[in-house]
């Protein structure tokens, strides 16, 4: 389990160190907005 969290731990912070230098500050409030309305969907499923 623990393995598994760090190497997704990993490439969560790889894609966001990539994310960070390539989009504006404008598709960092799109990116949160999607990232809860993701959560939501997946509690309310």
């Amino acid at each position: 389990m623990l393995p598994l969290l760090i190497s997704f731990t990993a490439d969560y912070l790889t894609i966001f160190s990539f994310i960070r230098k390539e989009i504006q500050p404008m598709n960092y409030i799109i990116l949160a907005l999607g990232v809860v309305a993701d959560k939501d969907l997946y509690i309310l499923r």
